[in-house]
């Protein structure tokens, strides 16, 4: 995809009037045909399960310690990813999904945490005149979209829920948008949204819940610590296209919650939430300086770099559009700030 079309503003899709959990509906679709016959992604994520209990017995064998996926010694990484690789079971994945084990194992980075059905969509529709939005969705697999961010095109497309929080400080004189500073060795210490696929939890693809209730109780609650008794108000502000790292569809909320921003800090730090390992801090964005720091950090499209340091912290690109999208900004303005690195 071209520079102009990364930054063009038809990536971005704003609702005129922020839609209400209750305005979101979904349904789904659960029969996926592959070239060579039906798709089960359920079997698939099974022996994905399989994989990792063998995995993390034999790291504690070969080790002599209990394996975290969220932390793996530089020197053993390598180690790590061969052993996943080359399993039978990891073969079978790749078999169950159709996919190309030849060409495309070694972009499965992290097939230790990574093994989930997700969801796609396959249509969605906006009724302008009632402001409502239904999702019409179909089954995947996380290592599709893993080869998805990687560049190989998936068959389904993949979606993501992803949100900002707007918290005020103590004295309520100024407020912040709060993103993440992720970790772990999916583009760590470079700064998103709270965000995350959606996933076939629970009865969620035959209408229990909504997209709504998934981004609570997945991504902010388990990412930030808010919890959902916390949250004062929710809605969805927008639904944008991230065509350079994730090549996924992602819809955008707005989070107002009922604690300061000083608070939802202090905890982060003091008492980390559960997928705290995600993100090595919460980074607080003054609101009236949004356009800083975007010029301060948008450095364009950085590689996945496990190594990165601190100090070469960067903002991504889909968190550059969320940003973009959730203060009306004009996406078009940031494009001279892109460079290929």
């Amino acid at each position: 995809m071209s520079i102009d079309e990364l930054f063009s503003n038809k990536r971005i899709v704003r609702y005129p009037r922020s839609l209400h959990p209750e305005a979101i509906t979904h349904s789904f679709e659960p029969e996926r045909e592959g070239v060579d016959g039906a798709i089960d992604t359920s079997k698939a994520a099974a022996l994905g399960d399989e994989l990792i209990t063998v995995g993390a017995a034999w790291y504690e064998q070969n080790f002599d310690e209990q394996f975290d996926k969220f932390n793996i010694p530089e020197g053993r990484a390598q180690a790590v990813l061969d052993f996943y690789w080359n399993h039978d079971l990891f073969r079978e994945v790749f078999a169950e999904l159709q996919l190309d084990w030849e060409q495309h194992h070694e972009l499965i980075n992290l097939p230790w945490w990574a093994n989930e059905q997700t969801l796609g969509e396959t249509n969605h529709g906006y009724d302008i005149l009632n402001d409502t939005l239904h999702l019409t969705l179909g089954p995947g697999h996380s290592y599709e979209t893993q080869l998805s961010r990687a560049g190989i095109p998936s068959p389904i497309q993949k979606v993501s829920v992803g949100g900002i929080v707007v918290a005020p400080d103590e004295m309520l004189v100024d407020s912040y948008r709060i993103i993440t500073l992720r970790a772990g060795r999916s583009y760590p210490n470079t700064h998103h949204i709270v965000a995350g696929s959606l996933s076939m939890s629970d009865n969620f693809p035959v209408g229990d819940g909504s997209i709504t209730d998934q981004f609570i109780d997945s991504e902010l609650t388990p990412e930030t610590g808010i919890k959902r008794e916390e949250i004062s108000s929710i809605s969805l502000v927008a639904r944008y296209e991230d065509r350079l790292v994730a090549n996924e569809i992602v819809y955008l909320f707005s989070i107002a919650p009922t604690i300061s921003a000083d608070t939802i800090r202090s905890r982060f730090t003091l008492n980390p939430p559960e997928d705290a390992g995600e993100n090595h801090e919460l980074t607080f964005v003054n609101s009236a300086g949004v356009r800083d720091f975007i010029k301060d950090n948008y450095k364009g499209n950085v590689r996945n770099d496990p190594d990165r340091s601190p100090f070469d912290r960067a903002l991504l690109y889909p968190g550059l559009v969320a940003l973009v999208a959730f203060d009306r900004l004009n996406l078009e303005d940031y494009k001279d700030f892109h460079v290929e690195k």
